[in-house]
């Protein structure tokens, strides 16, 4: 455990520098580096870059002087060296971060124009402004906290459809590829092979970046989804505020807006009162009128039979029934198992 220097022999800016490393964690580099002084602007991914003035001081605060090929073998033997192509620019290193990964691993932050290796790129992120600068971001059940749009690669798609793909599924917007630039990268490489759900010793997640302008056309035709649901009174509430029964609706606009030929709604009733039950099936009437199929997965079976034209009944993972809604609210097997016996009269 140490912090080593080797001698300003690297000419640059008119000046001779030295590295400075620890060859234990990027931890105690950035600890003694603020300890002595040492400008944050000096780090380069894995190590300091230390100007010939500031060579003598540096040592008496701790360093270890060692030569060029020494200091060069204790980075590559620590497992700390910041591999990077000409032109890119570190921005941060980490070891050892990734939740769920008990394994040795690093975790390299790089900014670069420049493409990831095709075969080892495994998923992509899109960082999507707008004309003010605003970020797109988005919440999945995949990962709890805020984020750009991002997932892993399907194969055999490439890794600028995996990027457009994944900014659609998750926010609704379809990006052009030709849009998006290569910004930088993410690159996980373990220590011992190839860890999880990570098929690579060393794995890279793609990072793009792209502004949009302002779209007449597409504000227009958000115009129009939401008075289609029946909700352009709310349009400029932030969705977080809206009532629980609005915000349903809005879900359902956000997902016409890719121009589906079928909408799969998931228990749209649930949590739900009656009155926003009502209004959920006049919406659901307006998108069948427009000639969109509706597929609904629902347990309020007055919902389900006042909407569809055919039914299908589910008991405990056994189909038993199939119909339109008159022949359903008859069958005997639905009867026992869903809505109920009648009570004789007394």
């Amino acid at each position: 455990m140490a912090i080593w220097i080797d001698p300003p022999s690297w000419h640059a800016h008119g000046r001779l520098w030295s590295h400075l490393i620890s060859d234990t964690s990027y931890d105690e580099l950035h600890e003694f580096a603020a300890r002595a002084g040492i400008p944050a602007r000096g780090y380069d991914g894995d190590h300091f870059d230390i100007p010939e003035a500031s060579y003598a001081a540096v040592v008496e605060a701790g360093a270890r002087a060692t030569g060029g090929k020494d200091l060069a073998r204790r980075l590559r033997d620590s497992g700390l060296r910041f591999q990077k192509r000409k032109g890119e620019r570190p921005l941060a290193a980490y070891r050892n971060v990734l939740p769920g990964v008990d394994v040795e691993h690093t975790l390299h932050l790089v900014a670069s124009s420049l493409a990831t290796p095709d075969d080892l790129t495994v998923a992509a992120v899109v960082f999507v402004s707008d004309a003010e600068g605003a970020v797109l971001l988005v919440r999945t059940v995949v990962r709890e906290a805020w984020g750009a749009p991002a997932g892993g690669r399907e194969l055999p798609e490439t890794v600028l459809e995996c990027a457009t793909r994944e900014t659609r599924e998750e926010s609704g917007l379809a990006l052009d590829p030709a849009a998006l630039r290569p910004c930088g990268y993410e690159r996980v490489s373990f220590d011992a092979g190839p860890a999880g759900r990570w098929p690579h010793r060393r794995n890279y997640v793609a990072c793009f970046a792209t502004a949009i302008e302002e779209d007449r056309e597409s504000a227009e035709d958000a115009g129009r989804l939401l008075r289609l649901i029946g909700i352009e009174e709310w349009a400029a509430t932030p969705a977080a505020d809206l009532p629980a029964g609005i915000r349903r609706l809005l879900e359902i606009a956000r997902a016409l807006a890719t121009g589906p030929k079928m909408l799969l709604l998931d228990e749209p009733a649930a949590g739900l009162n009656a009155t926003e039950t009502h209004e959920l099936v006049n919406t659901l009437y307006r998108v069948r009128d427009r000639g969109i199929t509706v597929l609904i997965v629902e347990h309020d079976m007055g919902l389900v039979m006042e909407v569809s034209d055919e039914i299908v009944v589910i008991d405990r993972g056994r189909k038993i029934a199939e119909g339109p809604p008159r022949m359903i609210q008859k069958d005997p097997a639905v009867i026992a198992a869903y809505l109920g016996e009648e009570e004789p009269d007394e």
